[in-house]
């Protein structure tokens, strides 16, 4: 087996690679699947609303059972439907949001990555148009900055 970041040769035993310490997979694992929330979501979704239409129909009944004003109960009534209302925006938001990721993942995993335009490989690289001359050995940066705070320093002075 090789190792996939440097290429170097590794026993199939091995975890990590002797090399660069990259961590090897596995060629018969697969990775973990992580589960779909969506069908929990969507239960969720059920059983809330038959509970809320349960509790507001027993709420109707103790209302019309204590004889309370009419007003009064259809005010309570809307205020408890509103709500459920808005606790079904949020879970229906919530399932459009993962069905919209879950499309986005499908259509960029099928999709080829494009190449740019001004991309280069190694094999496409033109040959230098001047020949490089060596005049005078290159020296390193510290050398050079320290030769030219040289020369500023003495031309002060």
């Amino acid at each position: 087996m090789y190792c996939a970041k440097c290429g170097s040769l590794v026993q199939n035993t091995l975890n990590y690679c002797n090399s660069c310490g990259n961590k090897l997979a596995k060629t018969d694992e697969r990775p973990a699947r992580q589960g779909n929330p969506l069908p929990f979501l969507a239960a969720a979704l059920c059983v809330i609303d038959t509970v809320g239409l349960f509790v507001l129909a027993l709420l109707t009944l103790m209302f019309l059972d204590r004889h309370v004003d009419e007003k009064v109960m259809m005010i309570i009534c809307t205020i408890y439907l509103l709500s459920l209302a808005s606790i079904n925006f949020m879970f229906l938001r919530m399932i459009s949001k993962l069905v919209s990721s879950h499309i986005e993942n499908k259509s960029s995993s099928t999709e080829k990555p494009q190449a740019s335009l001004f991309s280069h490989t190694t094999a496409q690289l033109e040959a230098p148009q001047q020949p490089i001359q060596a005049v005078q050995p290159l020296s390193s940066v510290t050398e050079h900055t320290t030769r030219t705070l040289d020369e500023v320093l003495i031309k002060e002075r």
